[in-house]
Protein backbone atom coordinates (compact mmCIF):
# COMPACT_ATOMS: atom_id res chain seq x y z
CA UNK A 1 0.00 0.00 0.00
CA UNK A 2 1.26 2.98 -0.85
CA UNK A 3 2.38 6.14 1.77
CA UNK A 4 0.37 9.06 2.19
CA UNK A 5 1.40 12.04 1.02
CA UNK A 6 3.20 14.13 3.22
CA UNK A 7 4.15 11.24 5.75
CA UNK A 8 7.13 8.96 5.58
CA UNK A 9 7.41 4.91 6.51
CA UNK A 10 10.32 5.53 8.48
CA UNK A 11 11.21 8.07 11.29
CA UNK A 12 14.97 7.86 10.33
CA UNK A 13 17.29 6.95 6.83
CA UNK A 14 18.61 4.20 8.19
CA UNK A 15 18.58 0.85 6.13
CA UNK A 16 16.40 -1.98 7.95
CA UNK A 17 18.30 -4.16 10.71
CA UNK A 18 16.90 -7.49 10.81
CA UNK A 19 18.27 -8.21 14.23
CA UNK A 20 15.70 -5.45 15.47
CA UNK A 21 12.50 -6.40 13.93
CA UNK A 22 10.40 -9.04 15.90
CA UNK A 23 10.01 -12.76 14.98
CA UNK A 24 7.30 -14.04 12.57
CA UNK A 25 5.16 -16.62 14.43
CA UNK A 26 1.62 -17.58 13.61
CA UNK A 27 -0.32 -18.39 16.48
CA UNK A 28 -0.69 -22.15 15.51
CA UNK A 29 2.84 -22.03 16.24
CA UNK A 30 2.66 -20.67 19.58
CA UNK A 31 2.94 -23.01 22.58
CA UNK A 32 0.41 -21.88 25.34
CA UNK A 33 1.50 -22.64 28.74
CA UNK A 34 -1.40 -23.23 31.04
CA UNK A 35 -1.97 -21.02 33.73
CA UNK A 36 0.13 -22.13 36.83
CA UNK A 37 -1.05 -21.07 40.47
CA UNK A 38 1.78 -21.51 43.43
CA UNK A 39 -1.64 -20.77 45.85
CA UNK A 40 -4.55 -21.05 43.62
CA UNK A 41 -5.90 -18.06 42.12
CA UNK A 42 -4.30 -16.26 44.84
CA UNK A 43 -0.09 -15.83 43.65
CA UNK A 44 0.36 -16.94 40.09
CA UNK A 45 3.43 -18.64 38.57
CA UNK A 46 5.22 -17.05 36.16
CA UNK A 47 4.39 -13.46 36.62
CA UNK A 48 5.11 -10.87 39.22
CA UNK A 49 2.41 -9.91 42.06
CA UNK A 50 2.14 -6.60 43.42
CA UNK A 51 2.34 -6.30 47.33
CA UNK A 52 1.83 -2.30 48.30
CA UNK A 53 1.13 -0.49 51.91
CA UNK A 54 2.38 1.93 54.12
CA UNK A 55 5.01 1.79 56.23
CA UNK A 56 4.36 -0.21 59.90
CA UNK A 57 1.50 -2.21 58.43
CA UNK A 58 3.50 -5.15 58.10
CA UNK A 59 3.62 -5.85 54.23
CA UNK A 60 6.82 -7.95 55.18
CA UNK A 61 5.55 -9.97 57.93
CA UNK A 62 2.17 -10.86 56.69
CA UNK A 63 4.48 -12.35 53.42
CA UNK A 64 6.49 -14.14 55.56
CA UNK A 65 3.79 -15.61 57.92
CA UNK A 66 0.82 -15.88 56.06
CA UNK A 67 3.18 -17.57 52.16
CA UNK A 68 6.84 -18.23 52.75
CA UNK A 69 6.59 -20.08 56.21
CA UNK A 70 3.66 -22.04 54.84
CA UNK A 71 5.01 -22.81 51.62
CA UNK A 72 8.15 -24.48 53.19
CA UNK A 73 6.41 -25.91 55.33
CA UNK A 74 3.47 -27.44 53.55
CA UNK A 75 0.90 -25.97 55.30
CA UNK A 76 -2.09 -23.88 53.99
CA UNK A 77 -1.18 -20.40 53.35
CA UNK A 78 -3.50 -17.20 55.15
CA UNK A 79 -4.67 -17.22 51.28
CA UNK A 80 -5.50 -21.40 51.35
CA UNK A 81 -7.39 -20.89 54.63
CA UNK A 82 -9.73 -17.77 54.19
CA UNK A 83 -10.43 -19.70 51.03
CA UNK A 84 -11.47 -22.57 52.91
CA UNK A 85 -8.84 -24.48 51.77
CA UNK A 86 -7.39 -25.89 54.93
CA UNK A 87 -7.37 -29.58 52.88
CA UNK A 88 -4.85 -28.25 50.34
CA UNK A 89 -1.45 -30.53 49.50
CA UNK A 90 1.69 -29.44 48.07
CA UNK A 91 5.13 -29.90 48.98
CA UNK A 92 7.94 -27.54 50.05
CA UNK A 93 8.90 -25.02 47.81
CA UNK A 94 11.93 -23.41 47.71
CA UNK A 95 11.99 -19.73 48.13
CA UNK A 96 14.71 -16.43 47.23
CA UNK A 97 14.37 -13.95 49.83
CA UNK A 98 16.07 -10.16 48.97
CA UNK A 99 16.38 -7.80 50.87
CA UNK A 100 18.72 -4.45 51.28
CA UNK A 101 16.87 -3.81 54.16
CA UNK A 102 17.60 -7.51 56.56
CA UNK A 103 20.23 -9.34 56.26
CA UNK A 104 20.86 -12.99 56.77
CA UNK A 105 20.48 -13.74 60.13
CA UNK A 106 17.82 -11.04 60.66
CA UNK A 107 15.94 -13.10 57.79
CA UNK A 108 16.25 -16.50 59.07
CA UNK A 109 15.02 -15.34 62.79
CA UNK A 110 11.56 -14.08 60.98
CA UNK A 111 11.56 -17.97 59.19
CA UNK A 112 11.92 -19.33 62.44
CA UNK A 113 9.15 -16.50 64.14
CA UNK A 114 6.73 -17.33 61.87
CA UNK A 115 7.65 -21.26 61.91
CA UNK A 116 9.03 -22.13 58.57
CA UNK A 117 11.66 -24.00 57.33
CA UNK A 118 14.71 -22.39 56.61
CA UNK A 119 16.39 -25.03 54.62
CA UNK A 120 14.15 -24.03 51.82
CA UNK A 121 14.71 -20.20 52.27
CA UNK A 122 17.85 -18.74 50.11
CA UNK A 123 19.02 -14.80 51.35
CA UNK A 124 22.01 -13.49 49.96
CA UNK A 125 23.88 -10.86 51.76
CA UNK A 126 23.62 -8.13 49.40
CA UNK A 127 24.93 -5.11 51.10
CA UNK A 128 28.35 -5.54 49.20
CA UNK A 129 26.76 -5.57 45.60
CA UNK A 130 23.54 -2.90 46.35
CA UNK A 131 24.85 -0.53 43.53
CA UNK A 132 25.49 -3.75 41.10
CA UNK A 133 22.97 -6.43 41.85
CA UNK A 134 20.00 -4.61 40.48
CA UNK A 135 16.58 -5.71 38.00
CA UNK A 136 18.10 -6.55 34.53
CA UNK A 137 21.83 -6.90 35.48
CA UNK A 138 23.13 -10.19 34.18
CA UNK A 139 24.26 -11.32 37.62
CA UNK A 140 20.18 -10.41 38.92
CA UNK A 141 18.89 -13.25 36.63
CA UNK A 142 22.00 -15.76 36.41
CA UNK A 143 21.68 -16.10 40.82
CA UNK A 144 17.89 -16.53 40.22
CA UNK A 145 18.55 -19.44 37.80
CA UNK A 146 21.33 -20.88 39.94
CA UNK A 147 18.58 -21.03 43.16
CA UNK A 148 15.67 -22.43 40.86
CA UNK A 149 12.78 -21.14 43.85
CA UNK A 150 9.57 -21.29 43.55
CA UNK A 151 8.90 -18.29 44.66
CA UNK A 152 11.22 -14.91 44.83
CA UNK A 153 10.22 -11.73 46.89
CA UNK A 154 11.72 -8.35 46.16
CA UNK A 155 11.90 -6.19 49.54
CA UNK A 156 11.76 -3.68 48.74
CA UNK A 157 11.36 -2.78 45.00
CA UNK A 158 13.19 0.75 45.31
CA UNK A 159 16.41 -1.17 46.32
CA UNK A 160 16.51 -3.30 43.44
CA UNK A 161 15.43 -0.61 40.54
CA UNK A 162 18.59 0.26 38.05
CA UNK A 163 20.01 3.12 38.86
CA UNK A 164 18.28 5.07 35.61
CA UNK A 165 15.18 3.87 36.05
CA UNK A 166 12.56 6.36 36.93
CA UNK A 167 9.26 4.85 38.87
CA UNK A 168 7.43 7.84 37.72
CA UNK A 169 8.21 7.33 34.09
CA UNK A 170 5.69 5.06 32.53
CA UNK A 171 8.40 3.46 30.35
CA UNK A 172 11.38 2.86 32.82
CA UNK A 173 8.60 1.18 34.97
CA UNK A 174 7.47 -1.27 31.95
CA UNK A 175 10.93 -1.87 31.10
CA UNK A 176 11.48 -2.73 35.25
CA UNK A 177 8.09 -5.10 35.19
CA UNK A 178 9.05 -6.79 31.95
CA UNK A 179 12.16 -7.84 33.33
CA UNK A 180 10.43 -9.39 35.96
CA UNK A 181 8.11 -10.98 34.19
CA UNK A 182 10.35 -12.41 31.79
CA UNK A 183 12.64 -13.78 35.05
CA UNK A 184 9.75 -15.32 36.02
CA UNK A 185 7.88 -16.58 32.91
CA UNK A 186 11.84 -18.67 32.34
CA UNK A 187 11.97 -20.27 36.40
CA UNK A 188 8.07 -21.04 36.30
CA UNK A 189 8.30 -19.09 39.43
CA UNK A 190 6.38 -16.30 41.06
CA UNK A 191 7.46 -13.26 42.32
CA UNK A 192 6.44 -10.96 44.74
CA UNK A 193 7.36 -7.01 44.41
CA UNK A 194 6.97 -5.76 47.83
CA UNK A 195 6.50 -1.36 47.25
CA UNK A 196 5.75 1.07 49.62
CA UNK A 197 2.60 3.93 49.10
CA UNK A 198 3.54 7.32 48.39
CA UNK A 199 4.50 9.75 51.21
CA UNK A 200 2.48 12.91 49.60
CA UNK A 201 -0.91 13.04 51.76
CA UNK A 202 -3.13 10.34 51.58
CA UNK A 203 -5.89 12.24 51.78
CA UNK A 204 -5.26 13.57 48.07
CA UNK A 205 -5.95 10.37 46.49
CA UNK A 206 -9.70 9.03 45.61
CA UNK A 207 -8.59 5.27 45.72
CA UNK A 208 -5.73 3.17 47.14
CA UNK A 209 -4.55 2.70 43.88
CA UNK A 210 -3.31 6.14 44.07
CA UNK A 211 -1.49 6.05 46.99
CA UNK A 212 0.94 3.17 45.43
CA UNK A 213 4.22 5.41 44.82
CA UNK A 214 5.58 5.48 40.91
CA UNK A 215 3.83 5.02 37.96
CA UNK A 216 0.31 3.84 37.34
CA UNK A 217 2.29 0.92 35.40
CA UNK A 218 3.52 -0.89 38.61
CA UNK A 219 -0.27 -1.54 38.97
CA UNK A 220 -1.07 -1.53 34.99
CA UNK A 221 2.27 -4.42 34.41
CA UNK A 222 1.27 -6.76 37.31
CA UNK A 223 -1.38 -9.69 36.72
CA UNK A 224 -2.47 -9.34 40.71
CA UNK A 225 -2.20 -6.56 43.03
CA UNK A 226 -2.63 -6.65 47.06
CA UNK A 227 -2.83 -3.77 49.14
CA UNK A 228 -2.29 -3.64 52.77
CA UNK A 229 -3.58 -0.90 55.14
CA UNK A 230 -4.76 -0.38 58.92
CA UNK A 231 -8.44 -0.90 59.70
CA UNK A 232 -10.13 1.98 60.30
CA UNK A 233 -13.04 1.62 62.63
CA UNK A 234 -12.70 1.98 66.46
CA UNK A 235 -13.59 -1.49 67.15
CA UNK A 236 -10.61 -2.79 65.09
CA UNK A 237 -8.34 -0.88 66.70
CA UNK A 238 -4.86 -2.67 65.63
CA UNK A 239 -5.75 -5.00 62.74
CA UNK A 240 -4.16 -5.08 59.60
CA UNK A 241 -6.13 -5.98 56.34
CA UNK A 242 -5.39 -7.03 52.83
CA UNK A 243 -7.42 -6.62 50.31
CA UNK A 244 -7.11 -7.41 46.34
CA UNK A 245 -6.86 -4.28 44.18
CA UNK A 246 -6.38 -6.69 41.18
CA UNK A 247 -6.67 -10.34 39.85
CA UNK A 248 -6.33 -10.52 35.89
CA UNK A 249 -7.28 -14.34 35.85
CA UNK A 250 -9.67 -14.98 38.60
CA UNK A 251 -12.18 -13.81 40.67
CA UNK A 252 -11.02 -11.19 43.39
CA UNK A 253 -10.45 -13.16 46.64
CA UNK A 254 -11.82 -12.07 49.59
CA UNK A 255 -10.27 -9.50 52.41
CA UNK A 256 -8.26 -10.95 54.86
CA UNK A 257 -7.39 -8.95 58.25
CA UNK A 258 -4.62 -9.81 60.48
CA UNK A 259 -2.52 -8.26 63.40
CA UNK A 260 0.97 -8.15 64.39
CA UNK A 261 2.30 -9.57 68.01
CA UNK A 262 4.94 -11.11 69.36
CA UNK A 263 6.20 -14.56 68.03
CA UNK A 264 6.03 -17.11 70.76
CA UNK A 265 8.88 -18.93 69.37
CA UNK A 266 10.77 -15.53 69.68
CA UNK A 267 9.80 -13.02 71.64
CA UNK A 268 11.90 -9.96 69.64
CA UNK A 269 10.38 -11.00 66.43
CA UNK A 270 6.83 -9.46 65.18
CA UNK A 271 4.80 -12.24 63.10
CA UNK A 272 1.70 -11.53 61.14
CA UNK A 273 -1.56 -13.63 62.98
CA UNK A 274 -4.32 -14.08 60.72
CA UNK A 275 -7.98 -12.85 61.94
CA UNK A 276 -9.49 -14.05 59.04
CA UNK A 277 -12.18 -13.11 57.03
CA UNK A 278 -14.80 -10.09 58.22
CA UNK A 279 -18.13 -11.58 59.15
CA UNK A 280 -20.08 -8.93 56.28
CA UNK A 281 -18.36 -6.64 54.17
CA UNK A 282 -14.31 -6.38 54.50
CA UNK A 283 -13.59 -3.41 55.72
CA UNK A 284 -16.71 -1.59 55.04
CA UNK A 285 -15.80 1.77 56.52
CA UNK A 286 -12.74 2.00 54.54
CA UNK A 287 -14.59 0.87 51.60
CA UNK A 288 -17.43 4.12 52.32
CA UNK A 289 -13.73 6.33 52.76
CA UNK A 290 -12.72 6.04 49.56
CA UNK A 291 -16.11 6.08 47.87
CA UNK A 292 -16.53 9.62 50.03
CA UNK A 293 -13.25 10.38 48.64
CA UNK A 294 -14.02 9.82 45.20
CA UNK A 295 -17.28 11.70 45.53
CA UNK A 296 -14.87 14.81 47.02
CA UNK A 297 -12.12 14.51 43.88
CA UNK A 298 -15.11 14.61 41.34
CA UNK A 299 -16.36 17.37 43.31
CA UNK A 300 -13.31 19.58 43.11
CA UNK A 301 -13.07 18.54 39.30
CA UNK A 302 -16.47 19.80 38.33
CA UNK A 303 -16.20 23.12 40.37
CA UNK A 304 -12.65 23.60 38.76
CA UNK A 305 -14.10 22.79 35.14
CA UNK A 306 -16.84 25.13 36.07
CA UNK A 307 -19.18 22.17 35.48
CA UNK A 308 -21.86 21.74 37.87
CA UNK A 309 -23.91 19.57 36.28
CA UNK A 310 -21.59 17.05 34.89
CA UNK A 311 -20.60 15.04 37.97
CA UNK A 312 -22.18 13.93 40.87
CA UNK A 313 -22.25 15.71 44.21
CA UNK A 314 -20.96 13.62 47.31
CA UNK A 315 -23.95 13.20 49.95
CA UNK A 316 -22.02 15.27 52.52
CA UNK A 317 -21.28 18.23 49.64
CA UNK A 318 -25.53 18.00 48.85
CA UNK A 319 -26.65 17.86 52.37
CA UNK A 320 -24.80 20.49 52.77
CA UNK A 321 -25.57 22.85 50.20
CA UNK A 322 -29.67 22.01 51.01
CA UNK A 323 -29.50 22.93 54.56
CA UNK A 324 -27.42 26.36 53.35
CA UNK A 325 -30.16 27.02 51.13
CA UNK A 326 -32.95 26.21 53.33
CA UNK A 327 -31.45 28.10 55.99
CA UNK A 328 -30.72 31.44 54.20
CA UNK A 329 -33.90 31.03 52.56
CA UNK A 330 -35.65 31.01 55.92
CA UNK A 331 -33.94 34.49 57.10
CA UNK A 332 -36.37 37.52 56.79
CA UNK A 333 -33.80 39.51 54.74
CA UNK A 334 -32.03 36.51 52.77
CA UNK A 335 -28.78 37.00 53.80
CA UNK A 336 -26.29 36.11 56.62
CA UNK A 337 -22.89 36.82 57.57
CA UNK A 338 -20.44 33.79 56.08
CA UNK A 339 -19.09 32.41 59.20
CA UNK A 340 -22.21 32.21 60.55
CA UNK A 341 -23.67 30.20 57.58
CA UNK A 342 -20.85 27.89 57.41
CA UNK A 343 -21.03 27.43 60.89
CA UNK A 344 -24.60 26.84 61.11
CA UNK A 345 -24.40 23.97 58.42
CA UNK A 346 -21.49 21.96 59.70
CA UNK A 347 -23.48 21.95 63.15
CA UNK A 348 -26.83 20.78 61.73
CA UNK A 349 -25.56 18.60 58.89
CA UNK A 350 -22.41 17.39 60.47
CA UNK A 351 -20.43 17.48 57.89
CA UNK A 352 -16.02 18.84 57.79
CA UNK A 353 -15.75 22.17 57.45
CA UNK A 354 -13.65 20.81 54.19
CA UNK A 355 -17.54 19.90 52.70
CA UNK A 356 -18.88 23.06 54.14
CA UNK A 357 -17.05 25.25 52.31
CA UNK A 358 -17.01 23.42 49.34
CA UNK A 359 -20.87 23.19 49.31
CA UNK A 360 -20.61 27.48 49.84
CA UNK A 361 -18.31 27.68 46.41
CA UNK A 362 -20.56 25.18 44.73
CA UNK A 363 -23.53 27.34 45.37
CA UNK A 364 -22.07 30.44 44.72
CA UNK A 365 -20.48 29.04 41.47
CA UNK A 366 -24.21 27.86 40.04
CA UNK A 367 -25.99 31.69 40.84
CA UNK A 368 -27.98 30.30 44.01
CA UNK A 369 -25.35 32.65 46.71
CA UNK A 370 -23.60 35.81 46.10
CA UNK A 371 -20.52 35.89 48.60
CA UNK A 372 -18.26 39.01 49.38
CA UNK A 373 -16.45 39.76 46.63
CA UNK A 374 -12.52 39.95 47.01
CA UNK A 375 -11.12 43.02 48.99
CA UNK A 376 -14.57 43.71 50.73
CA UNK A 377 -14.37 44.31 54.13
CA UNK A 378 -18.54 43.09 54.11
CA UNK A 379 -18.70 39.39 54.66
CA UNK A 380 -22.43 38.78 54.21
CA UNK A 381 -23.70 36.52 51.65
CA UNK A 382 -27.01 36.79 49.97
CA UNK A 383 -29.70 34.65 48.73
CA UNK A 384 -30.25 34.18 45.02
CA UNK A 385 -33.49 33.02 43.56
CA UNK A 386 -33.14 31.07 40.53
CA UNK A 387 -34.70 33.19 37.01
CA UNK A 388 -37.19 30.94 35.98
CA UNK A 389 -34.81 28.41 37.10
CA UNK A 390 -31.74 29.16 34.80
CA UNK A 391 -29.28 29.26 37.51
CA UNK A 392 -30.14 25.42 38.57
CA UNK A 393 -30.31 24.61 34.77
CA UNK A 394 -26.98 26.62 34.62
CA UNK A 395 -28.77 29.46 31.58
CA UNK A 396 -27.66 32.12 33.69
CA UNK A 397 -23.57 32.66 33.11
CA UNK A 398 -23.74 36.28 34.87
CA UNK A 399 -25.45 35.29 37.81
CA UNK A 400 -22.83 32.44 38.47
CA UNK A 401 -20.12 35.11 37.98
CA UNK A 402 -19.47 35.86 41.49
CA UNK A 403 -15.99 36.54 43.15
CA UNK A 404 -15.42 34.22 46.24
CA UNK A 405 -13.49 34.86 49.06
CA UNK A 406 -10.09 32.96 49.88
Amino acid sequence: MAARAGYTLTATDRPVNPDLMPAYVPLADVQVRPVAWLVNQRLLRGDVTLWAGPSKVGKTNLVMCGLVAPLTTSRPTYFDTVDGRDDVVRAPCRVLWLSLEDGPADIKRRVQAAGGDYNYVIAPDLLPYERTYKVGAPEFGEFARRCQPDLIVIDSDQHFRAAQTDAKDQGDVTTHINCLRALASELNCAIILVVHTTKANPYKASSPRELIAGSAQYINGCKLVYYADFCSSDEKRGRRFLQTLKNSLAPEGCTLEYHIQSSSRNQQTPVAVLDGVPDENPDKEAQDYWAERRAEMQDKARVASGNTRGRPASNAATRAEEEMLRYIQGLDDQCCDKAALLQHTIAATDVSASAANQAYRNLCIIGRLKGPGSGCRSTTVQYLPPIGGAADEGGDEEQAEHCLSA
